[in-house]
């Protein structure tokens, strides 16, 4: 099990985003990207008030357990998972969201090579999509210190990635992606590609789903050190992206609780609830309609734990009962409308 240790007290006000940090052997560039995050900070493009930081050390061998508390340890809202071993960053990363608990969450690679300056613009994308990747192929977009062989790769992998996969957007692999959170946890609960292609596999679910997406053009830079060459193992790019179209027919089913005869209202209502301590773990857990008068709480990243100590609570008021939610059948509700989406909050 991992290691989560939270180095500070948080403030009184609750965080609204949290961004989590993979870090696999990244003591060497930790500092370097906290540079650039304190720069967003001091710019007022990054307010350390109301976001929460989360460092996964995704097996480190180095001192990167070292350098995260002493680089992020001074801010209000910071938390270090420690993984046992390298399991890989869709893993590290998936390891984050599943204790994330600010309606949107995001996640950046631990050099910041996408300027922290952006994250106002994916916030303000989520106010009218579900997922914002950023892209340096738009216009407006900037690459500093970018060679011939970086976009070549970049291109190759995204003609793969169409042609593989049927994915169709400027830039699967942008180092920055951001979520309204219920969605976050569906989509990474769904998915199991741990390797370099799992951010293709996010979006392949997204569109089965219908899913918005919105592309955000940013300023990249090329810090050096990167362990991503994909062009040097071709065979292993291209086994990554069969795995991610192979996934979607071993999708992880959630567990869910459908509470019947309540409305929408109610049922996110209920789930912001403090006095029931279980659904304080599942405040940011997907909702969606479910047969004709009823709702569908899906707890994923959630262990069983929590599904059974809230189905007992719930058992006690409301009319309910436990199943579990394939993939297919929240296809069949394309697109899907989570009940607890920023969109969702406004309606109601």
């Amino acid at each position: 099990m991992p290691k989560v240790r939270t180095p500070r007290t948080p403030g009184a006000q609750p965080p609204v985003l949290t961004l989590v940090i993979p870090a696999f052997n990244e003591g060497a560039r930790l500092e370097g990207g906290r540079k650039r995050l304190g720069k967003a900070i001091l710019s007022g493009a990054v307010d350390p008030d109301s976001t929460e930081f989360i460092v996964v050390n995704d097996g480190s061998n180095d001192d990167t357990t070292k350098k995260a508390h002493l680089l992020f340890g001074d801010l209000p809202y910071f938390q270090l998972i420690e993984l046992p071993s390298n399991v890989g960053k869709g893993a590290a990363i998936r390891a984050g969201m599943s204790i994330a608990r600010t309606p949107l969450v995001a996640f950046a690679d631990a050099d910041m090579a996408i300027d922290p300056e952006h994250i106002p613009q994916f916030v303000k994308a989520l106010e009218d999509c579900e997922v914002a990747i950023g892209s340096r192929r738009l216009d407006g977009s900037r690459a500093e210190a970018d060679t011939k062989r970086r976009r070549l790769e970049r291109r190759t992998f995204n003609l793969l990635v169409r042609a593989l996969v049927g994915v169709h957007y400027q830039d699967t692999q942008c180092g920055f992606k951001a979520f309204q959170t219920p969605v976050a946890r569906l989509l990474f609960h769904l998915a199991s590609t741990d390797g370099f292609a799992f951010d293709v596999e996010l979006l392949n679910i997204s569109d089965k789903l219908g899913l918005r997406v919105s592309e955000v053009p940013v300023a990249w830079k090329n810090v050096r050190g990167s362990r991503i060459r994909p062009l040097s193992d071709p065979i292993s790019m291209a086994g990554d992206l069969f795995e991610a179209r192979l996934s979607l027919h071993r999708a992880n089913a959630i567990s869910a609780i459908v509470i019947r005869d309540v409305n929408s209202e109610d049922v996110t209502d209920l789930t912001k609830t403090a006095s029931i301590p279980s659904l304080g773990a599942i405040s940011t857990c997907p909702i969606v309609s479910w047969g004709e008068h009823g709702a569908a709480i899906l707890f994923a990243l959630c262990p069983p734990s929590v599904v059974d100590s809230t189905l007992e609570l719930l058992n006690k008021k409301h009319d309910v009962g436990r199943i579990e939610i394939a993939l297919a059948d929240l296809e069949r509700k394309r697109p899907l409308k989570l009940l607890n989406s920023r969109e969702s909050a406004r309606r109601f």
